[in-house]
């Protein structure tokens, strides 16, 4: 868990070093932990999927595997070191 907390750390810091966060008002950051659960999991991608959120960055493989297997509209996602246009 030390580790995944740490990748989002680090995937905020470097939203903000390129100047988005949610202090500065030029992001909105959702934060969801399905704690290992799928149906958990698929709630929350679809609720992203449905509220039309533009990126969708998962710090684990089955999460980013779900939000890529079920989001089918043009989107950007983020793989914890690879960036790809879906």
């Amino acid at each position: 868990m030390k580790r995944l907390n740490e990748a989002r750390k680090g995937f905020i810091d470097a939203l903000a070093k390129r100047g988005y966060s949610d202090t500065a008002g030029t992001a909105k950051i959702i934060y969801q932990n399905a704690q290992n659960d799928i149906p958990t999991l698929n709630q929350i991608i679809d609720k992203f999927i449905a509220d039309k959120v533009t990126c969708i960055a998962a710090n684990a493989t089955l999460p980013m595997m779900t939000a890529l297997k079920e989001n089918q509209r043009d989107s950007n996602f983020y793989d914890g070191g690879t960036r790809a246009n879906h």
